[in-house]
């Protein structure tokens, strides 16, 4: 801020189409629950991540840059990759979701889906748990491969940025071997969020 006047400000500007809020709302209005906040996710993703995983923002030096970490969040159909060092929030939506390992158990071991989802779900408990793995390994590639090009690209639009972990979200992140190999190949500390950091209270702690 110089003289009264902001500088360099950088500005997002968000917006959800009428239906969708409408259709995420539905089951809560249901419910006779009131909603009085609705984030899109990568914004709730980002500001999770700065109250449960980044530093005290009062703790970081103003004039220095602070690391970022990559939240990766894998639904069903997409995933989406949010990185945020706490001052500046990148985003972007990954084409493959948990699915897309469903679908290659379908088509390499002509399953049924929902044969293949139990599969999917039990691989270390099949009967070969080797076929499973290796009938999946391509989409393992193409996830692991899908975030080193998209934090491959958020590093060179800022030169002065770097990332020190990935933290992984969803069900699908609970594959056998899924956070190891995405590791090896980002060459990244990559961990599984199984609990918040940062929550306090038995009450809150406690609730699921």
């Amino acid at each position: 801020e110089e003289s009264g006047y902001v500088l360099d400000a950088e500005v997002a500007l968000l917006a959800m189409k009428r239906e969708h809020v409408f259709k995420a709302l539905a089951p809560l209005t249901q419910m006779g629950i009131r909603v009085d906040v609705l984030q899109l996710s990568p914004i709730a993703l980002a500001n999770m991540a700065i109250f449960d995983q980044l530093p005290d923002p009062a703790t970081v030096a103003q004039d220095s840059v602070p690391p970022s970490i990559a939240m990766v969040a894998v639904g069903v159909d997409s995933t989406d990759l949010v990185v945020t060092n706490g001052r500046r929030i990148w985003q972007r939506s990954i084409p493959i979701g948990g699915s897309n390992f469903t679908k290659s158990l379908v088509q390499g071991m002509k399953l049924t889906f929902s044969r293949a989802e139990t599969l999917k779900r039990n691989a270390v408990k099949a009967e070969d748990p080797k076929a499973v793995f290796k009938t999946m390994k391509p989409v393992f590639n193409e996830f692991a491969a899908e975030l080193q090009r998209s934090l491959n690209y958020f590093l060179g639009t800022d030169r002065t940025a770097s990332i020190s972990k990935v933290v992984l979200l969803g069900n699908a992140t609970k594959l056998r071997g899924l956070t190891e190999f995405v590791g090896q190949q980002l060459q990244l500390e990559v961990q599984r969020l199984d609990k918040f950091a940062a929550l306090e209270g038995a009450n809150v702690v406690r609730s699921e």
